[in-house]
């Protein structure tokens, strides 16, 4: 049987003076000085000596009235035990360390299921808690003794003849604490020393057998110990734990720095690496440095992997070298899809990407990662890296509200710290720190695979807009480019990622816009449902006719649409270098409409979701310039 009562207990009872054992003891004269009382915090180390057992046994223990909450550290031979006692839920929680390849084992009782018996304690403990040994004779007359020496120092002491109606037994209790005006080491006055306990029980026979316990207190601490004492320890999976709260939502775009770490029998292997998530777009970007051997990409230096989740085709930009490897289904790598059947796949929500989308995840209660007072939630899976695989214990930290509320971030939720993953039985253990994230919808810019696609699959183009904007394209840059790209891609219906490396240039009269249009991937993506779009020679028909008839406008939101200088369109050798200054007319080329491509169909303008969080720290991602020029 699990040492259950190992840690316990509250012994709380009721004085019945008429049902005292009198050969034990009588009731004592009330002597009228009250025994000290305690702290709303402290911690204290405690030897149980049961007598009547022939047995010692020592534990730590640490008590916050504030949270309401006590927490025991006892070593017994060959085992260690850690427990909590939870007084907000009501709950005992008792952890052993695992045995080997198994998770650390966890039990959880309700706490006044815990009836102390001293008859049924044989090879069991019984801690009883500070506080509640001060309590044990409430209702009974206290004895004093201001003079005594117990271990050397002088003490003083009161007594009381209590009856434990729970136990129907009498017992002589003594207290003992500091003597007033004895110099302490934590300078507290009245510091507890001892209770020593003797009386008579019930054994299972129900003969009288003598029962004596003294509990011998020391490195006795006066103040509220570490938080830290009270957080379940990291792998511990506690299925019955009462939750306290609910995780946090997830948001539908973002982007984060990511330190992942392995921690297992492999040695320790670290990668940076840095995401962009949106799945209103269904696009996906991740940027790293050397991947492990054999990936795609390795030993080519920097590069993002972008997956567009529209057409099914992933992309490796290699930004340093100027070059694209060949176009692959995104089936083929990556951990942001999910399958649909044996040869289509979809983008996973943002719940799917954390692993935060499986029912019955257990709030583990509060705990301190890299300085950041975080929720933990905890699950136990055997769906990891496959179905059917050996336990892993999953742990996620989120910061708590109170992190959010001083952070200064505009954000509606807390964000998210580390994903903590152990799997004993294969000795994989990894950590994902999550530093400076950003939650908001990804900007076009940021999955820009212009490189991908060669001089006969692309269009360089440039357009004017006639009018005196510069003061807008000084201020406003970022937005008047969004504004174009969204309408190029509407006009001509095409995806807005076919739409890229916008530049902006002005002089007294007119705004010069270059752009890059782009064609289809070499291959098929495995999407189920692609939306296919016009090709290059149509779309690019499209946006000539928009500017020729004066359909093609560029709305600032003002409620008076710009239309496009007339015949202002032509094809360009290069996209000019991002420099301020004037342009000729005559330095552009000449109208070409034969390099064209097809592209997706675009979903429409996208609502704006805005919430950005950033944490500020050391810690530096690998963090390419999302125009990726």
């Amino acid at each position: 049987m699990m040492k259950i009562v190992s840690l316990i207990l509250a012994l709380l009872c009721t004085t019945i003076l008429a049902q005292h054992d009198t050969s034990v003891c009588k009731p004592y004269t009330d002597s009228g000085k009250q025994m000290p009382k305690l702290p709303n915090g402290y911690s204290v180390r405690t030897e149980c000596n049961i007598v009547s057992e022939n047995m010692t046994i020592e534990v730590h223990e640490y008590y916050d009235g504030s949270q309401n909450m006590s927490a025991y550290e006892q070593v017994e031979p060959d085992l260690e035990i850690y427990a909590i006692m939870n007084f907000n839920t009501n709950q005992f929680i008792y952890i052993e360390p695992a045995e080997e390849g198994i998770a650390k084992k966890c039990q959880i009782t309700d706490l006044d299921k815990f009836v102390p018996r001293f008859d049924k304690q044989t090879k069991e403990s019984n801690i009883i808690r500070l506080r509640d040994s001060l309590e044990y004779g409430k209702g009974s007359n206290f004895l004093y003794n201001a003079n005594s020496v117990l271990r050397g120092e002088k003490v003083q002491s009161w007594k009381a003849c209590v009856y434990d109606q729970a136990l129907q037994s009498t017992f002589d209790v003594t207290w003992y604490f500091s003597a007033d005006g004895w110099e302490t080491s934590s300078g507290t006055e009245a510091v507890p020393i001892r209770m020593h306990l003797v009386g008579n029980t019930k054994d299972d026979k129900g003969k009288t057998v003598k029962h004596e316990r003294v509990y011998d207190f020391s490195e006795y601490d006066p103040k509220v110990p570490n938080y830290k004492v009270f957080e379940l320890h990291s792998g511990t999976y506690c299925k019955d734990i009462k939750q306290k709260q609910s995780i946090p939502e997830t948001p539908i775009s973002f982007s984060y720095g990511l330190e992942a770490v392995s921690l297992g029998d492999g040695g320790n292997i670290r990668s940076d690496l840095y995401i962009y998530y949106d799945s209103e777009k269904k696009l996906f970007r991740m940027d790293y440095v050397e991947p492990d051997k054999g990936a795609p990409g390795y030993g080519k230096g920097p590069l993002s992997q972008i997956h567009d989740f529209n057409t099914g085709v992933a992309y490796l930009v290699y930004k340093n070298r100027g070059y694209c490897a060949d176009p692959f289904q995104i089936g083929e790598i990556g951990d942001d899809m999910m399958a649909v059947d044996s040869t289509h796949v979809r983008m996973k929500t943002s719940k799917e990407f954390f692993w935060l989308n499986k029912k019955g995840m257990m709030y583990q209660g509060e705990r301190n990662i890299r300085g950041i007072d975080c929720d933990v939630w905890i699950d136990s899976r055997t769906n990891w890296p496959q179905n059917n695989s050996d336990e892993s214990i999953w742990e996620w930290t989120f910061s708590t509200n109170e992190v959010l509320a001083n952070s200064g971030a505009n954000t509606e939720s807390s964000f998210p710290v580390s994903l903590e993953i152990n799997q004993p039985a294969t000795g994989v253990h990894l950590m994902h720190n999550i530093y400076g994230i950003e939650e908001s919808q990804q900007d076009f810019e940021k999955f820009d695979i212009s490189l991908c696609f060669a001089d006969l699959h692309r269009l360089d183009a440039q357009f004017a807009i006639h009018g005196s904007y510069k003061s807008v394209v000084r201020n406003q840059e970022e937005k008047l480019k969004s504004i174009i790209r969204m309408t190029l891609a509407i006009y001509a219906g095409v995806s807005p990622i076919r739409i890229s490396n916008i530049k902006l240039d002005y002089d007294s009269e007119d705004v010069l816009v270059s752009f890059t249009l782009l064609d289809l991937p070499a291959i098929k993506g495995d999407i189920k449902v692609a939306l296919i779009g016009n090709n290059l020679q149509d779309a690019a028909e499209k946006i000539v006719l928009g500017i020729s008839n004066h359909g093609l406008t560029i709305d600032l939101g003002d409620g008076k649409p710009i239309p496009v200088k007339d015949r202002s369109f032509h094809k360009v050798n290069k996209i000019p270098a991002k420099a301020r200054g004037k342009y000729r007319p005559g330095d552009m080329a000449g109208v070409g409409l034969g390099m064209l491509l097809v592209g997706i169909l675009a979903g429409g303008l996208l609502t704006t979701y805005v919430i950005k969080k950033k944490l500020n720290d050391s810690f530096k991602a690998v963090k390419f310039d999302a125009t990726m020029e």
